[in-house]
């Protein structure tokens, strides 16, 4: 007497499922980033960003919660048409460009556990290595008193 065996899937069925388990993976490792994963944007607007690159970390008491995006360099007649559009002060309470300099808008996506942000948060561009010429954006979030 022979027992009953349940049904197989095919062979090239499961090779097709191992196929695309192997390459969601692939990218999900290589690109670091979790689809359904929010991130906040912020930009601010520095005096002088020439050290930073797009992919700087942005850093709270050390640790890495974020990383800039973008760079944007602007003339002193641009940063004074994005301070008229943010309401008349620099976005994220970031330094003005003095007259005549050129100003960086710097954008910077941060995770939640940079949050939450407040009215006084301030952001420094700092060295990463002494006499390396990277920087990476200290972030200091505010203090819980503010909005």
């Amino acid at each position: 007497m022979r027992r009953e065996q349940g049904r197989r899937l095919p062979s090239w069925l499961i090779g097709l499922v191992l196929v695309i388990v192997v390459a969601v993976g692939s990218v999900l490792a290589f690109t670091k980033q979790l689809p359904w994963g929010d991130a906040y944007e912020v930009k601010a607007v520095f005096g002088s960003a020439q050290g930073l690159r797009s992919t700087s970390p942005v850093r709270i008491a050390g640790v890495n919660v974020g990383k800039v995006t973008s760079v944007e360099h602007l003339t002193s007649a641009a940063t004074d048409d994005l301070e008229a559009q943010a309401g008349g002060g620099p976005p994220a309470a970031a330094t003005n460009a003095p007259e005549g300099e050129q100003a960086a808008v710097v954008t910077m996506e941060l995770e939640e556990d940079a949050l939450p942000l407040h009215s006084d948060a301030r952001f420094k561009l700092r060295p990463r290595l002494f006499l390396e010429g990277n920087y990476f954006v200290d972030l200091e979030p505010g203090s819980p008193n503010a909005e």
